[in-house]
């Protein structure tokens, strides 16, 4: 609280020692806070205790749709044959974060998600390789306008 940050203000350029707890047990650290332009003392460090780590057992369609889910991803469009089918099946649990549509075909998937981008909304645009044949139009387009 305050008496450390006072501590380390009146400790510019001493070593100061301080005890933190990593995995249950007391861990003894020496701190040298640098003086700033006043003389008192910074540390410029972060002392943090790291993330719980979880393991997430999926397929690799189930991760794509997490993925597209933790990174923020509001619209997704696709035409239906794989990997988009196996994609697009695994969205629904998120569906009161996502919008997800099946498109009439590649380039219209194309569009709306380049659209919800040009809109500054994240979106996943799904397809199989040979659909980005019918999606290249508005790809290209994408491609010299931008976002």
């Amino acid at each position: 609280g305050i008496a450390f940050i006072e501590a380390v203000r009146a400790s510019a350029g001493k070593p100061m020692a301080i005890e933190v707890e990593r995995g249950g047990r007391p861990v003894a650290l020496t701190l040298t806070p640098e003086p700033d332009a006043n003389g008192r003392g910074v540390i410029k460090a972060m002392v943090a205790q790291a993330p719980e780590m979880i393991t997430v057992s999926s397929g690799p369609f189930e991760a794509i749709a997490r993925g597209a889910y933790e990174a923020g991803v509001k619209v997704c469009s696709a035409y239906p044959g794989t990997p988009s089918t196996e994609i697009f099946e695994s969205l629904p649990q998120y569906k009161d974060d996502l919008y997800c549509e099946w498109a009439p075909n590649e380039k219209v998937a194309t569009e709306v998600a380049y659209g919800a981008a040009i809109g500054g909304v994240r979106s996943l645009c799904a397809m199989k390789h040979v659909g980005l044949n019918v999606a290249a139009d508005p790809l290209f387009t994408a491609a010299y306008n931008g976002r």
